[in-house]
């Protein structure tokens, strides 16, 4: 399906659009385009690309990446820490992916490979959910990125919104930030913005298959949170904002990424407030169980 016809008319539906995250470069698009095809030759032949899950996980956590092994391999650890039945699916785009990928799936068997082109994000994530549709059982979907870590009763905690409260959508306003300058930040939406965060969204079986699993859009780019919480919303989903006991925590690097932390500390207060709270560094990791964790910049 990802052939160059294929992605160029991405980019020809994309200048037909008026807002500007959907504006695809085409000289971007050839260059990571080129570095799907060598590892997909790879994928293609290998036994990973035919994997199927043979049990009903409670969740499936769909972790799109580039790069960024060193934090994933922690959030991996983490996720595992949370409970023995869960599955992972990671979407790769590159050798290197594939490489980090295959090297963790020799670890953990729970371990799911997919493969798509990383730009535009939108078609790479919606691959991911489209794999995990065709080869995982699950009682739901979690949408988490590689850089984000959940606090460690995160997955028991919106399992029991999703099963025994009968929710079709739970997730967070608030989260934290850590960046490279050791500093750690409380982040919370404006009161004008009424979406819940992109990672740590967890949806239903039930609102995947009366949405077609369709969560993002293709020729997307940027803002990626709407669509998955709209879809859900328009079809009369129930949704549930967590409590304040689980978060998120965004790993703030020095790896490419698409909003660093100065991007939501300059923001508008209607759009973004936060506050310092550097003096809780050592308790937010010592809840996750990491200890060195200064050492992911390094």
């Amino acid at each position: 399906i990802y052939n160059l016809d294929y992605m160029m008319n991405l980019v020809a539906l994309s200048k037909k659009e008026s807002v500007s995250a959907y504006h695809l470069d085409k000289s971007e698009m050839m260059r990571q385009f080129k570095e799907y095809n060598i590892a997909n030759k790879v994928y293609n032949g290998i036994k990973a690309s035919r994997d199927r899950g043979h049990r009903i996980y409670d969740s499936v956590i769909v972790i799109a990446f580039r790069d960024r092994h060193k934090i994933l391999k922690i959030n991996i650890e983490t996720l595992f820490k949370q409970s023995s039945n869960i599955a992972i699916a990671l979407v790769c785009s590159n050798i290197n992916d594939l490489k980090f990928a295959l090297k963790e799936k020799k670890k953990n068997r729970h371990i799911f490979i997919s493969l798509a082109p990383n730009y535009p994000l939108g078609l790479k994530w919606q691959e991911g959910i489209d794999f995990c549709r065709r080869s995982i059982k699950s009682k739901s979907l979690t949408i988490l990125g590689s850089d984000d870590l959940l606090s460690l009763n995160y997955i028991k905690n919106s399992m029991n919104y999703i099963e025994k409260k009968s929710f079709d959508l739970a997730g967070m306003i608030k989260w934290k930030i850590y960046d490279s300058n050791m500093r750690l930040y409380d982040m919370s939406y404006g009161v004008g913005k009424n979406i819940l965060l992109g990672g740590g969204k967890v949806f239903s079986r039930n609102i995947l298959d009366r949405c077609s699993w369709d969560l993002f859009d293709i020729h997307k780019n940027f803002h990626l949170d709407e669509k998955g919480y709209e879809v859900v919303k328009s079809a009369g989903g129930k949704i549930k904002t967590m409590d304040d006991e689980d978060f998120i925590l965004s790993i703030k690097g020095k790896w490419e990424m698409l909003n660093k932390t100065e991007v939501f500390l300059n923001a508008p207060s209607s759009a973004i407030v936060y506050k310092d709270i550097t003096n809780q560094v050592e308790s937010t990791f010592g809840s996750l169980k990491i200890l060195n964790y200064n050492d992911i910049f390094k």
